[in-house]
């Protein structure tokens, strides 16, 4: 399924072909990013929000997108429904059920999803050139499929660069359902790579130098990020990283004088760094 090229010349037909692969990866990675709350700058930028419920909301749209993409088949035209404009990019047609959010499997069954390529799309080239926000194909691409599938909308001012940044810090409704938004965001995620964490503290060594001796036992809250920690050693997980962050959180909010104690060697120090980084 994926991208299929109808009225659209070889040329064309290969750059989608070279597009879907991308698209998918980069929505797939979005989604992880997401969810694991690692992208705060760049939601913050493009839709005003780093709330733990709405990254995890956009984690999910964003893995329903892909998955979509994947399992469905989205027309590409450049003919067949309507002459292709010399004014703009690209436009999305009216899937068969009306405007709506498309995410589940059978709900996108038979929607007759299609885009239109215009001549501007030719110009463009296929992904932004450097770390700028900037338009292309695959930046097109995934703005049509926002308003295809998640019923996102053109609201105006809808395009640019600038547009979008001042619609986030000025309006976040808004921003979240623009289209160029969702675009701009996930474009930034394909040129986005992670900084590397801050050296891990190990549960073993956390362990041994916040053990005191055996009148200073440790606090419920204490042993609750003594679990969270082990867990996330074990098995790194978006469930298991929020667990660590926020019985780190509470332990270190709420036990001023337990966490002094025991930063031993600057233990504690280490771990909330390590913790933010995440």
């Amino acid at each position: 399924m994926g991208l299929i090229a109808v009225g659209l010349g070889p040329q064309d037909q290969g750059i989608l072909r070279t597009l879907e692969p991308e698209v998918i990866s980069v929505l797939r990675k979005a989604s992880h990013l997401a969810k694991c709350r690692k992208c705060k700058p760049q939601s913050r930028m493009w839709f005003g929000d780093t709330t733990d419920i709405w990254l995890m909301s956009l984690g999910t749209s964003l893995d329903k997108l892909a998955s979509i993409l994947n399992t469905k088949p989205i027309q590409v035209m450049g003919t067949n429904w309507q002459e292709r404009s010399t004014g703009t990019s690209a436009a999305a047609k009216t899937p068969q059920g009306g405007w709506n959010t498309y995410t589940d499997m059978t709900g996108a069954q038979g929607q007759n999803f299609r885009m239109r390529v215009d001549i501007a799309w030719n110009a463009k080239p296929l992904y932004r050139p450097g770390n700028t926000p900037g338009l292309s194909k695959f930046h097109t691409v995934v703005h049509e499929m926002t308003h295809l599938i998640l019923n996102t909308d053109d609201v105006s001012p809808a395009y640019g660069e600038a547009n979008c940044k001042n619609k986030a810090n000025t309006n976040p409704a808004a921003a979240k359902k623009n289209a160029d938004n969702w675009a701009f965001f996930v474009d930034d995620m394909r040129a986005y790579v992670p900084p590397p964490p801050v050296a891990a503290v190990t549960f073993k060594e956390w362990q041994e130098k916040t053990t005191r001796n055996v009148l200073h036992t440790r606090s419920a809250d204490l042993s609750r990020l003594d679990r969270a920690l082990a867990a996330y050693e074990g098995h790194v997980s978006p469930a298991n990283l929020r667990e660590l962050t926020d019985a780190f959180a509470n332990w270190f909010s709420r036990n001023p004088q337990e966490r002094t104690a025991r930063n031993v060697g600057g233990v504690v120090d280490r771990l909330k760094g390590y913790v933010e980084s995440l």
